[in-house]
């Protein structure tokens, strides 16, 4: 599919001769192509092997019959090598506490969890393990795909961008990414020759297209920086199905044209090249931008020599057993088919014919019995072939067919016991010494699938960390993706240091041995956690180490591995809880009592201060209402008329001073009796708390009576004053209108 940009029409460009170009890689493939060629002649020979291909008439012939060894061989292996699909497991490369490296792990997971969910390529991996087997190589490569859609161009503000024709510009954006595994037929790979993956500079893919998928594949497909070169109508066919007719009389619609992908590591440069053609068809820019560039993990080959990068079939390794072992095949057959009963007799007794036919019980008459006794009987009458020789020699010829089975097995490797075969005469310990044999020999192979898909996840997560928009990768993962995870995903090097991609196993897990090592985990773990609680709570500093030993005993075990992220979270809490201030410890409860006591008797004392005071006051303030008292009887009348108090209002203030003073008493001595009480019975904060406000209340209710008290003195005291000073001041004589004395007023000066 076309994504944004412009692709270049290269026949200007003065850098590039399509033609010089062109050559240089068809020579570089017609070398590849020569250099394993034998290979290819092999791996040939050994799948018509393993398919048995032969004809009718050669397959009914006894002297062509055949053991096919190498089917039983390879359909074991095949199915201890790969079982089942492994699951990506991508982890923080040290155990650190990076939150921000496990969101990012976790998202290279789930997304590879889910392409393999919807890609799924277990199908591929086993087709190409099937080629590891038989010609003795497996390739599998990763394709990446993004799906470009459309949508509104908005301006700064959000709004629809219009065009000039008045309808709403839209831009392309990737909708989607697409990340998928892609089978490789072992005949359909060439690299450059080599003795080992490090030394190769380019790979090459070979596709059989029509016109039609140049047009799609190649000429409308390229991508931004692609360099196009002629047209689908110029590239030569040069490639027609073998269906037994002569070339030149193939339909054209059958036709189609051998097309190279070629991958240049050195320049990273992908180009497609088609034998006979003057010019490549298509040059890309590095296409996924990878590390190691290639589109494919190493592939999986089968044992090679270290002088040469091309493998061999293994069974090559056991072809002169495995002839040894058809044509004893074959001589077996050959004597079964000998092996029969067959003799002569006396043609004169004419009976003995219908005997060699005759059913169970049945008896045949004869015409002259006594004269066939007299000649011996039956026993005299016809001789039968002697086939002891013939079963001997068969019985041998089984013998040695197996021997030979069993020389196969010891050269690939494969025991009894991992065919599922057992002698009952055999010991334990020959049992278990096969077995280790066996599977120390396969274990090698086992890693090395292992190792193969593992290289393919890590091949795919580069491709997510590179190419994945976050809004893709957050609707796949449903994990927000922020941008501080996207500059570890898309760095090289900071993803590399801080994440790692691994897999589980690739083959079938023995239940009982899982179920094993899963009790053997839960066991060790239950009786370690009861030994180390006591110390926590004893000492909770050791705590982190504590969990740094129980991680560490988890990772050895298998059934342990999903723990180990728990285990993980609840050490880095243990930490942090470590880092927080300690709390204070719980208050001595015989302290705080003592504290409550101390508190109450000081404010007990408070209060008796303040009573005291007050009565000081009172006593003081009676005093000198009685001074008032005094003065005001020894004072002389006037003779001109001045305002008297009423003496039922001098009772009465001093009947309301008696009442405040009582008042006062009495408060005094319930304050007493509360301070007595709670003294005795309460120790709690809240309770003191609140004892305290009512002894604070009763004393402010005291002084309010005190400052009304203080105010009445001052008004008495000023009119005794104000009485004083008429007492002193001279008087003078008032007549009347007769001259007569009418009364005396003071003089005020």
């Amino acid at each position: 599919m076309r994504t944004d940009g412009e692709t270049t029409k290269a026949e200007d460009d003065d850098d590039i001769d399509p033609a010089k170009l062109s050559r240089h890689w068809q020579m570089q493939l017609a070398i590849a192509e020569k250099n394993q060629k034998e290979f290819v002649d092999d791996g040939r020979k050994v799948v018509e092997r393993y398919k048995s291909e032969r004809n009718e008439a050669s397959r009914k012939a006894t002297s062509n019959r055949k053991f096919n060894i190498l089917y039983s061989n390879t359909e074991v292996l095949r199915a201890a090598l790969f079982g089942k699909m492994a699951k990506p497991d991508v982890r923080r490369r040290f155990a650190d506490r990076n939150p921000v490296a496990r969101e990012v792990a976790e998202v290279i997971e789930r997304s590879l969890v889910y392409q393999q969910d919807i890609y799924p390529s277990e199908r591929y991996i086993d087709l190409a393990i099937m080629d590891y087997l038989l010609p003795g190589r497996g390739v599998v490569r990763v394709e990446y795909e993004p799906v470009i859609g459309e949508k509104p161009k908005l301006d700064m503000m959000g709004q629809p961008v219009m065009g000039e024709d008045g309808m709403p510009e839209t831009e392309e954006f990737i909708a989607e990414q697409k990340l998928c595994e892609k089978y490789v037929f072992w005949e359909d790979y060439l690299c450059e020759p080599a003795r080992n993956w490090e030394q190769v500079t380019w790979e090459a893919f070979r596709h059989n297209m029509s016109r039609d998928d140049l047009d799609d594949e190649i000429f409308e497909n390229a991508v931004q920086g692609s360099q196009v070169f002629g047209t689908a109508a110029d590239v030569p066919l040069n490639w027609t199905p073998d269906i037994g007719t002569k070339e030149r009389d193939t339909p054209e619609e059958l036709k189609k044209a051998e097309v190279w992908e070629v991958w240049d590591k050195k320049e990273r440069k992908r180009l497609w090249i088609v034998k006979g053609y003057d010019k490549p068809l298509r040059i890309d820019e590095d296409p996924y931008q990878l590390e190691e560039f290639w589109p494919n993990a190493e592939p999986l080959n089968s044992y090679s020599a270290t002088d040469d990068f091309i493998p061999e079939a293994e069974f090559k390794a056991y072809q002169d057993q495995a002839d040894d072992l058809d044509e004893i095949t074959a001589r077996i057959s050959r004597l079964t088919r000998a092996l029969k009963r067959r003799g002569v007799y006396d043609k004169a007794i004419v009976e003995l014919k219908r005997l060699a036919s005759a059913g169970d019980n049945e008896f045949i008459p004869v015409s002259n019995y006594a004269e066939l006794l007299q000649k011996g009987g039956l026993q005299a009458a016809f001789q039968v072939e002697d086939i002891q020789v013939t079963a001997t020699v068969l019985k041998d010829l089984y013998e040695q067919r197996n021997a030979l089975i069993q020389a196969i097995y010891e050269i690939t490797g494969i025991s009894d016991i991992v065919r599922g075969a057992t002698n009952p005469n055999e010991t334990l310990g020959a049992q278990q010494l096969k077995a280790q044999f066996g599977s120390n020999r396969l274990k090698r192979r086992q890693n090395d699938v292992a190792r193969w898909i593992r290289d393919i996840y890590r091949l795919k997560a580069e491709i997510i960390a590179e190419h994945f928009e976050p809004d893709v990768l957050s609707r796949m993962t449903g994990i927000q993706v922020t941008p501080e995870m996207m500059a570890i995903l898309r760095d090289e090097k900071a993803r590399g240091y801080q994440i790692d991609v691994e897999t589980d196993s690739t083959s079938f897990e023995d239940a009982e041995a899982e179920k094993k090592s899963r009790v053997e985990y839960i066991t060790a773990t239950s009786q370690f956690m009861a030994a180390m609680l006591p110390v926590v709570q004893q000492a909770p500093q050791f705590g982190p180490l504590i969990m740094e030993m129980l991680a560490f005993g988890t990772r050895g075990f298998k059934a342990g591995r999903e723990l180990e992220d728990r285990i993980d979270q609840m050490t880095q809490k243990i930490e942090d809880a470590e880092k927080q201030p300690k709390p204070p410890p719980p208050p001595d409860p015989e302290i705080e009592k003592a504290k409550a006591q101390m508190a109450i008797e000081q404010q007990r004392a408070q209060a008796d201060l303040s009573l005291k005071g007050a009565d000081y006051k009172l006593k003081e303030l009676d005093y000198q209402i009685k001074q008032v008292d005094l003065q005001q009887k020894s004072t002389p009348q006037l003779e001109a008329p001045q305002p008297q108090e009423d003496p039922l209002d001098r009772e009465e203030k001093l009947l309301k001073v008696e009442h405040s003073r009582a008042d006062l008493m009495g408060k005094q001595r319930a304050l007493e009796s509360d301070g007595k009480v709670q003294a005795a019975n309460e120790t709690d904060s809240g309770e003191r708390a609140k004892h305290s406000e009512n002894i604070n209340k009763a004393v402010e209710g005291l002084m309010a009576v005190v400052e009304k008290m203080a105010e009445n003195q001052q008004a008495t005291q000023d009119a005794v004053t104000v009485m004083a000073k008429a007492i002193a001041a001279p008087k003078r004589v008032v007549r009347g209108p007769d001259g007569k004395a009418a009364g005396v007023e003071t003089v005020m000066n």
